[in-house]
C-alpha cells in the first residue's frame, strides 16, 4: 500500500514537473496567441482536413469529427513553441511581444490577413504574365530553330 502511494506520488510531482512551462515558453505562447499564428494554423489545418474529406468521401463522419478535435490552436502552439525557441532567446520574443502590443503591431495582425490575399492575388497575376511571355519566347526560339534545322538539312 505504501509502495502504491509513494508511486502515485511521484507520478504526480513528475507530471507537475514536466508540465510546467518555461518563461521561454510562456512568452512564445503569448506572442503566438497575439498574432493569432496558433489559430491561422488551426484553420490552415481546418481546410487540409475538408480537403482529405473530399477525397476520402467514404470515411465516416465520426473519425473526422474526432480528428478535427486534434486540430485546436493550443496543440498547434505547443507544438511549434520549440520551433520558435530554437530560433530566438527569451529577450528577443519579449521583444516581439512587447511590439505586438503596441497599436502598429496590433494593426499588423489585423492587416496581415488582407495583405496576404492581395499578395498573392498579385503574384498569381504576375506569375500569369511570366508564364505567357516564356511561352511565347519558347515558341519564337522553337520557330528560329525549326528555320536552322531546314537549313541545315538542305
Amino acid at each position: 500500500m505504501r509502495k502504491s502511494i509513494l508511486l502515485v506520488s511521484v507520478l504526480l510531482c513528475s507530471t507537475a514537473l514536466f508540465s510546467q512551462q518555461t518563461p521561454k515558453d510562456a512568452a512564445i505562447k503569448e506572442l503566438m496567441n497575439l498574432t493569432g499564428s496558433g489559430k491561422l494554423a488551426a484553420q490552415f489545418a481546418g481546410l487540409l482536413m475538408k480537403n482529405m474529406k473530399d477525397l476520402r468521401p467514404d470515411v465516416p463522419d465520426a473519425y473526422w469529427e474526432n480528428f478535427a478535435k486534434e486540430f485546436n490552436s493550443d496543440s498547434i502552439i505547443t507544438l511549434f513553441i520549440p520551433v520558435y525557441a530554437k530560433h530566438f532567446s527569451l529577450a528577443e520574443v519579449q521583444q516581439m511581444v512587447a511590439f505586438y502590443k503596441t497599436p502598429i503591431g496590433i494593426k499588423m495582425v489585423h492587416e496581415l490577413p488582407a495583405i496576404m490575399v492581395e499578395s498573392q492575388k498579385v503574384g498569381a497575376a504576375w506569375g500569369q504574365r511570366v508564364v505567357e511571355r516564356t511561352t511565347e519566347k519558347m515558341k519564337k526560339d522553337s520557330a528560329v530553330i525549326m528555320e536552322l534545322n531546314k537549313t541545315f538539312a538542305e
